[in-house]
This record gives structure tokens, C-alpha cells and sequence, in this order.
């Protein structure tokens, strides 16, 4: 498995746009980086996938399994990322 995070800037926004549900920059993000490790735990112990789910996002939620996203990773604070959130989004 690939570990690369992108030099500081893309990385920071990645995990950022995760936290505020913004699909089309996370969109615009992987195509200049599609290496980008999606399941890497930031500082905090967050992935993207983890920080959409805590901030209810659900097309960003929906977006990041789409694009390579393990469900069942876990962070720092494992959320329902995967049965709880499917059951809930219908």
C-alpha cells in the first residue's frame, strides 16, 4: 500500500474539505493527486471518511468509498461509518 501524502498544502485541504463535506474540492484534490492515502489517519487520528461522518456529510460520506475509502477503518474515535450510516441514509 501506497502511504503518500501530498506535500503539506493538498494534504491539510484534503482533510479539511473531508471535515466540511466539500466533495468538489476533495474531487479537484484527488485528480492532482489520486495517490492521495484516503484511509491515513491525520494528527488528530482522523481520516477524511471519519471527519465527513462526524460532520454529517452525506454525499461527502457517500463520495470517499467511492473513490478507494476503507469503511472500516477506524480512527482515533471510530464512528459509524459503515452499517450505522448506511441504515440511516435509506
Amino acid at each position: 500500500m501506497l502511504f503518500y501524502i501530498a506535500s503539506g498544502d493538498e494534504a491539510y485541504e484534503f482533510w479539511e474539505a473531508g471535515k466540511l463535506g466539500d466533495v468538489k474540492a476533495m474531487k479537484e484534490i484527488l485528480d492532482l493527486v489520486p495517490e492521495l492515502d484516503l484511509d491515513y489517519h491525520d494528527d488528530d487520528g482522523q481520516t477524511p471518511l471519519l471527519l465527513a461522518v462526524l460532520g454529517h456529510h452525506a454525499k461527502a460520506v457517500q463520495f470517499l468509498p467511492s473513490r478507494g475509502a476503507d469503511i472500516e477503518v477506524k480512527g482515533r474515535w471510530p464512528a459509524p461509518a459503515g452499517p450505522e450510516y448506511r441504515a440511516s441514509s435509506g
